[in-house]
């Protein structure tokens, strides 16, 4: 191809792609059709654009105790009752990209296996714990929105009985 990546970033694709050579020929395809394979930052960007933010937002709001927690917001001049809260962040994530269950459950177990929230050991495992009862729960349930608020709910239990 006839690149001139800076040095450091290939190794840098590599562990972002973790074994996974088309997502790492995707990422450096991607780097260099935009000439950005001249700053590792740029990987980093494109990353966090990638991901699904919306995931720690879900369980950071359960974190913090607000699973269900409603808004009035103005909507075509009327007040109305809005969802908001991890339960609320969960409906509109699944949503927009169209996640199954088994999908957002998934996306969790990743974010906490990476170490992105810096949770105390105890805590995480209990969280694990819990995650890995839902997905079993998802997987024999019709309804996989209701196994992942219960997952929810515990994980508020989880983070009100440890300090934080």
């Amino acid at each position: 191809e006839g690149l001139s990546p800076i040095r450091g970033i290939l190794g840098d694709i590599s562990h972002v792609a973790n074994g996974n050579l088309r997502r790492a020929v995707f990422l450096l395809e991607l780097l260099s059709r935009q000439n950005k394979i001249n700053d590792r930052s740029n990987l980093q960007k494109v990353v966090a654009a990638t991901t699904l933010i919306g995931i720690q937002h879900v369980l950071e709001e359960a974190l913090r105790g607000r699973v269900h927690d409603w808004k009035w917001e103005k909507q075509g001049g009327r007040n109305k009752r809005v969802l908001k809260g991890a339960l609320g962040a969960l409906d509109q994530l699944m949503n927009e990209h169209a996640l199954e269950a088994d999908d957002v459950a998934s996306h969790i177990h990743r974010l906490l296996t990476t170490g992105r929230l810096l949770l105390e050991e105890t805590m995480l495992c209990e969280i694990l714990d819990a995650l890995a009862q839902c997905d079993v729960k998802i997987q024999t349930s019709m309804h996989g929105r209701v196994q992942l608020e219960e997952f929810l709910h515990r994980v508020k239990e989880i983070s009100m009985s440890q300090p934080v």
